[in-house]
């Protein structure tokens, strides 16, 4: 109360609402994020503005939903303070992979060492992943698959410029060598394709957030090396393993929750219905993936995966 009392004496004091912003998104005394919000959104619309406040802002706005056009359009608007930090750079390039606005997205992660620091959760590493693959499937789908070719095997070499420690590309292995092998195939040269499905459908993906997507991939690969019976044996099982975490764990109240439990739900929710909508889209039951989808959209806006599935959906 007494931080409340400061910044009402003295509401040019960004420093002091960002504590009391801090305080409200993590229950010290009360979880009240539409507070915290107000509070940060109060701090960076004063000076002297610190890029610090302006990642912890949209953490809070990714911990509400809030949609991620305005997101990024609040973090570009201050460009310049938010590029004095490697945290909130991170958070712009990641909303940019979202939005599809990949070349972009690569531009400023080649253009930029970032540092590794105690507790710092930059995801930069996985932005290269995701803007390539991605990037390469546009130019596939536009008949360009030398330059998608490229992208896939960039995916596979993060530079030495963003921390990736702790980042698997492995993990991803079914994903990328089916689209390498798509790539292959749209080159003519059909024995190549083949050994990159093989090698897909016979990965060992591995993490938990990651291995039920992956199936997906094992799954379009296995059609492609004309084994439909078990392409279809896996994404029902897909669709089993993602639709019973969501049964298991049903949506929790958002009220009461701090900013990092409730990213944290969205997060998991976003990831379950993801997975279950891969599963119906490789069964072709357009109109199942579409909905779950759209529900993974719903818990998480931002979701790369789910936003380019369904714009290729449509």
């Amino acid at each position: 109360r007494l931080w409340e009392a400061s910044a009402s004496l003295d509401p040019s004091a960004p420093i002091v609402h960002r504590n009391l912003a801090i305080a409200y998104g993590y229950g010290k005394p009360e979880v009240s994020l539409d507070k915290a919000i107000a509070h940060l959104e109060t701090a960076v619309s004063e000076t002297p503005k610190y890029a610090r406040h302006f990642a912890e802002l949209d953490e809070l706005y990714e911990a509400v939903g809030l949609a991620p056009e305005k997101r990024l359009a609040r973090l570009e608007q201050n460009r310049e303070v938010v590029e004095q930090r490697d945290d909130s750079s991170a958070r712009v390039i990641g909303l940019l992979v979202s939005l599809g606005r990949y070349d972009e997205a690569i531009q400023r992660l080649t253009g930029r060492e970032f540092a590794v620091w105690e507790g710092a959760n930059l995801n930069v590493a996985d932005n290269w992943v995701d803007a390539h693959v991605l990037r390469g499937r546009k130019l596939l789908a536009a008949g360009r698959p030398k330059e998608a070719l490229a992208d896939f095997n960039a995916a596979l070499a993060i530079p030495a410029n963003l921390p990736s420690e702790g980042v698997d590309t492995s993990i991803r292995e079914p994903e990328l060598a089916y689209w390498i092998g798509c790539g292959q195939e749209a080159l003519g040269d059909a024995a190549q394709a083949d050994a990159f499905w093989k090698k897909s459908a016979a990965a060992q993906a591995g993490g938990a957030m990651m291995r039920e997507p992956q199936a997906y991939y094992q799954a379009l690969s296995l059609r492609k090396l004309g084994q439909a019976g078990k392409a279809a044996a896996l994404l029902d099982a897909l669709i089993a393993s993602a639709g019973g975490a969501l049964k298991a764990a049903p949506p929790g109240a958002a009220e009461g929750q701090t900013q990092v439990q409730l990213r944290a739900e969205r997060a998991r929710l976003a990831a379950a219905h993801y997975a279950t909508g891969l599963g119906y889209l490789g069964l072709d039951n357009k109109s199942k993936a579409k909905e779950e989808l759209t529900q993974a959209l719903a818990a998480s806006p931002d979701h790369a995966g789910a936003r380019s599935a369904l714009a290729d959906l449509h």
